[in-house]
């Protein structure tokens, strides 16, 4: 099965993005054979737009069984 898990970055002025720590803590997460999870993690611009383009793109390319979205 493969997971993908995307998060945004920060925006109006915000230090930190909760879903970005989020995303960045799980991406070094590998899941052993017997698992059988292929994690995808993304962060994405807040910015309607470029971020639609890109999530597309995304499940596009990796065609993932689940998407978990955050932020």
């Amino acid at each position: 099965m493969k997971l993908l898990i995307t998060g945004f970055k920060e925006f109006g002025g915000m230090r930190i993005n909760p879903s970005r720590v989020l995303i960045e803590s799980l991406k070094d997460i590998r899941f052993n054979s017997n698992n059988q999870i292929d994690l995808v993690t993304a962060l994405l611009p807040v910015d309607f737009d470029v971020s639609g383009y890109l999530i597309k793109d995304l499940i596009l390319k990796e065609k993932p069984d689940v998407l978990i979205m955050t932020g």
